[in-house]
């Protein structure tokens, strides 16, 4: 028995305060925690782009490994799983009051899985945008390296050929005057 009637009292309380208002309430998983009575108590939400359980952040976690002392129950709403609660084992033997706990904050914790998306999808999205700024520079740079490079030595080579052309003597005196004009132009 040890206090499970007292846990299904305050579950019941979990679900009045879902009702109340955002303003000055707790974080879910403080209020989960202090619910169940494990400080340790921990949200994680699944991904299913990811096929992996994420935390608020959006940053992938594994759950518990059986002996390690935590146990966790997977949050079911509408038939899909939204999340898991990660607990401390030695607290709770029976998980079926983590499990009522879980249904009872199940569309909150949809709504935190959705913000924990949001969070990854905009990391995300900084980072692509970071990639695709610096290899256009990368780009650019390359562009003007390669038109600077090109021209100066397209014009070289023109300089070259008009000195050669000035300096036949089969070149007709005209042409000469007008390729010394280009070559000291260059």
């Amino acid at each position: 028995m040890r206090g499970g009637f007292a846990r299904t009292g305050e579950i019941g309380e979990l679900g009045a305060w879902l009702g109340t208002g955002d303003g000055g309430r707790p974080h879910l998983r403080e209020a989960l925690g202090t619910t169940l009575g494990d400080p340790s108590l921990e949200l994680l939400f699944w991904q299913p782009e990811l096929q992996a359980h994420v935390d608020a952040a959006g940053t992938p976690v594994a759950l518990p490994r059986p002996g390690s002392g935590r146990a966790a129950v997977e949050v079911v709403l509408g038939g899909e799983t939204v999340g898991a609660i990660a607990y401390d084992a030695t607290l709770h033997a029976d998980p079926e009051t983590v499990r009522a706990a879980g249904r009872v904050v199940a569309l909150a914790i949809e709504r935190e899985r959705l913000t924990a998306q949001l969070l990854a999808g905009r990391e995300a999205l900084r980072t692509s945008r970071a990639r695709i700024v610096t290899s256009a520079d990368r780009e650019r740079t390359r562009i003007a390296r390669d038109l600077h490079d090109g021209l100066q030595a397209r014009l070289v080579v023109l300089a070259l050929r008009a000195g050669r052309i000035v300096a036949d003597p089969a070149t007709p005196a005209g042409v000469r005057a007008d390729l010394a004009t280009f070559g000291e132009g260059l």
